[in-house]
């Protein structure tokens, strides 16, 4: 019957497992965009750039930095869940088998496909909240940043600002650490991507199992 089955069960498991699957290849696909972008932003290629060809080419490394995020965003609440906010008006016992419901699929999820304690750093609270809180957390940063000294949509080298000089980058990309700076903080692009590139296969083969 409708809303009846539970995650464990294998038809259900499978759909989380395929969303999964699905969430964690856009994240590659992203990648793969962003490094076409790098390449094309190298020295030797985009110095024979029009004005409006490298503005076109930085635009796709935040694009795809983007798609990245929010993807891995996905993987991350699927996996990792904050875990359910209890809605306006929400009877106790709705809110109860709701917040089951996301603890038993985090938990499904996990053991089927053997997430390790390194992988569930792929949970990290920041890469979902920056998401899934988009708009608070521009409010938040445009009320504390120094406007007059932001740093946007800027590609190359970032050194390693710290304090302020990092809080006031609203995004920046540096293509030789692959480390990107967004709204105060830093997220390591090469060892996320690697945490989730060695997580596909083990989708994949939970999901053939469930053939």
């Amino acid at each position: 019957m409708k809303g009846q089955y539970r995650i464990m069960e294998p038809k259900v498991l499978k759909i989380y497992l395929g969303e999964l699957f699905k969430q964690c290849f856009y994240v590659a696909n992203a990648i793969d965009i962003l490094n076409q972008s790098i390449h094309r932003m190298s020295p030797d290629i985009s110095k024979e750039f029009s004005a409006s060809e490298k503005s076109y080419w930085t635009n796709e490394v935040f694009r795809s930095a983007h798609s990245f995020m929010a993807h891995l965003s996905n993987v991350a609440r699927l996996l990792c869940p904050a875990g359910a906010f209890r809605r306006e008006g929400e009877p106790e016992a709705d809110f109860a088998a709701r917040s089951n419901r996301v603890s038993d699929r985090a938990r499904a999820l996990s053991a089927a496909v053997g997430l390790t304690i390194e992988e569930s750093r792929l949970g990290d609270v920041m890469i979902r909240d920056h998401e899934e809180h988009f708009d608070e957390f521009l409010d938040e940063w445009v009320a504390a940043a120094d406007i007059d000294n932001c740093i946007d949509n800027k590609f190359g080298k970032a050194g390693d600002p710290t304090g302020s000089a990092r809080f006031n980058i609203l995004r920046q990309f540096d293509g030789e650490t692959n480390k990107f700076y967004y709204r105060g903080e830093v997220f390591d692009f090469q060892e996320l991507a690697q945490l989730v590139e060695g997580l596909i296969p083990k989708v994949k083969r939970a999901l053939d199992a469930e053939e």
